[in-house]
């Protein structure tokens, strides 16, 4: 079975983000997650399957100093999450949004 990426972002009014999602996997879990906070954007996580799969297998404290630097990546399936009204957007937007949340999360650590 051939997977299709999606790119989705879907805003959460209770904390003021923008959750942006890369979702290439059959189930529907994220590989890649972006969060950007208030009307400026402020970038919160941008962190992704790989390492955080990475930082588990290292123990507790390698998976703290992660979530800390990048956030937390969403579990479960993150095509159908009820109350949310995600929109399709494309690999372009989502990789802006990326590519500048790392660079300031990078530099903040």
């Amino acid at each position: 079975m051939t997977c299709v990426t999606q790119w989705i972002r879907y805003y959460w009014p209770d904390d003021d983000i923008w959750h942006y999602l890369e979702i290439d996997d059959s189930d529907g879990h994220a590989s890649r997650h972006v969060e950007l906070q208030g009307s400026e954007l402020r970038p919160t996580g941008a962190a992704t399957l790989t390492e955080t799969l990475a930082a588990r297998d290292a123990g507790l404290a390698a998976m703290q100093r992660y979530e800390r630097a990048y956030g937390v990546l969403p579990e479960g399936d993150c095509r159908n999450w009820d109350g949310f009204d995600a929109e399709l957007i494309t690999v372009t937007e989502f990789d802006e949004a990326w590519t500048a949340a790392r660079r300031a999360l990078d530099q903040r650590t």
